[in-house]
């Protein structure tokens, strides 16, 4: 049996089922939504496996729930409203959020051109707006703060004897213990000092 094609409305009542591959809707660009089974080819030329595929070449809406169970590809995925994602795996840039001076959170990988720079080869961790972290925040390389930096409650740093803790600029402190030896170029004390040691 050869193609058939339907000019005019058509209703199924009951069940329709296609055997081979199925052309919906029409552009210049060819079908809007394409099913494929294992073996057939693509409009674009290229062999389906065994899954078979779905191409939708227009925008689609789902007014229910959408679930994937296996590999998810896109090119570019807009979610409108809450989304529960088991597991993802992004291999290019990740930008979350959005404000007038760009994306709040972003996560670029190697070799990525952001700000006019290029992303070395740990990567990049962008945070442009105030982050509440509930739980310990660990950082196993250097560490830069730039501007103001405020440390509310107990802080406590830790370092091996090859690792140092250095502070350029002016730095106001309330109460601080120095357990270890530390090396001051200036040190203004408005109020009591407590020395054991002083060399």
């Amino acid at each position: 049996m050869g193609p058939t094609n339907i000019l005019g409305p058509i209703s199924f009542g009951d069940e329709f089922q296609v055997s081979g591959t199925a052309y919906l809707g029409n552009s210049p660009d060819g079908p809007l939504l394409n099913v494929y089974s294992e073996g057939a080819m693509t409009f674009y030329g290229n062999e389906v496996g065994p899954e078979g595929l779905i191409e939708v070449a227009s925008p689609a809406t789902f007014q229910n729930e959408l679930r994937v169970m296996g590999p998810l590809r896109s090119d570019y995925l807009d979610v409108m409203g809450p989304s529960s994602l088991g597991e993802l795996y992004v291999n290019g840039s990740t930008r979350l959020g959005n404000s007038p001076d760009g994306p709040l959170f972003g996560l670029y990988p190697e070799g990525i051109s952001h700000n006019g720079n290029e992303v070395g080869p740990e990567g990049l961790l962008e945070v442009a707006s105030p982050a509440t972290f509930q739980s310990n925040l660990e950082v196993m390389g250097s560490t830069t703060f730039k501007g103001l930096t405020t440390f509310e409650g107990s802080t406590t740093l830790t370092l091996a004897p090859d690792e140092q803790f250095s502070v350029s600029g002016i730095t106001e402190l309330n109460d601080l213990r120095v357990m270890g030896s530390a090396s001051i170029d200036y040190l203004d004390v408005m109020g009591l000092v407590n020395l054991e040691q002083l060399v």
